[in-house]
């Protein structure tokens, strides 16, 4: 199931009562033995030019495919193709672990946790963006009042890792605005996490992508293009380095020296 964008399902406008029940069937068994081979969906995107009639079909769905919805992270319903164009939707697998709890993992791995193999960080960053539980191998970056390199690294491909961000914890201007939001969610980054500030909350928070900072700020930064890509960063007394990898949900965030399961 891996490389699907997303589930898409165009219905013509004006389809007869009738037609629409007979099709249910046929829908619901299908998305039944897709949802049971996925840990979970990003997104259900319904197209049509009909949108009452499409609420009802998508309500109706979720009612008769109920153990399935927890399953679904966001369900949309559009009238125009362009808005399936302005975001990418993932299906992700059993293998990803964007979906591994934190408290789970720090209760399973005690022995990792009290050598250092894994890493608390302090409960100082706040939640942004739509992706509240992230995960991926770490991209460190150190700047100061800078995000010249912050751009440079978002323009190449993501992969679902994590931008780590060593701002020195100013908080006299961002680092990462809302541009920068949706360009780490079109080339695909999981997460961007900010020992610093970041602004355009709202864009941020509507971009597919998990983002952590110290708060928001609505000056922007320098653009000198000064700051060290790839190296070790310590944050809030927490060294971090290049390569490792960082877990992230309502509970906290990880930093753990390679990939975790349970």
């Amino acid at each position: 199931m891996r490389g699907m964008d997303t589930i898409c399902l165009i219905i013509r406008h004006g389809t007869p009562n009738e037609k629409m029940k007979r099709f249910s069937v046929s829908f619901n068994l299908w998305f039944q033995n897709l949802l049971g081979k996925v840990s979970s969906v990003d997104a259900v995107v319904l197209l049509s030019s009909s949108q009452d009639l499409i609420c009802g079909f998508l309500l109706f769905n979720l009612v008769a495919n109920m153990e399935f919805t927890s399953k679904i992270r966001h369900l949309r319903v559009e009238s125009d193709v362009e808005a399936l164009e302005t975001k990418h939707y993932r299906v992700r697998g059993e293998e990803d672990m964007g979906s591994l709890a934190t408290a789970e993992v720090c209760d399973t791995n005690a022995a990792l946790v009290a050598v250092g193999d894994i890493r608390v960080l302090p409960p100082i960053f706040k939640t942004y963006g739509q992706c509240r539980a992230f995960s991926g191998p770490i991209v460190t970056l150190k700047v100061f009042e800078d995000n010249v390199l912050v751009r440079e690294l978002l323009e190449t491909k993501g992969e679902g890792r994590i931008l780590v961000i060593d701002g020195g914890g100013s908080m006299r201007c961002a680092l990462v605005g809302g541009n920068l939001g949706q360009l780490a969610q079109n080339m695909g980054w999981n997460g961007i996490v900010v020992n610093g500030c970041i602004r355009d909350v709202d864009e941020i928070n509507g971009c597919d992508v998990g983002v952590r900072a110290l708060a928001s700020h609505p000056q922007k930064s320098y653009k000198r293009g000064i700051g060290e890509k790839h190296v070790p960063v310590n944050i809030a007394g927490t060294l971090i380095h290049d390569g490792e990898w960082l877990y992230a949900d309502s509970d906290g965030i990880l930093i753990s020296k390679g990939e975790l399961s349970l």
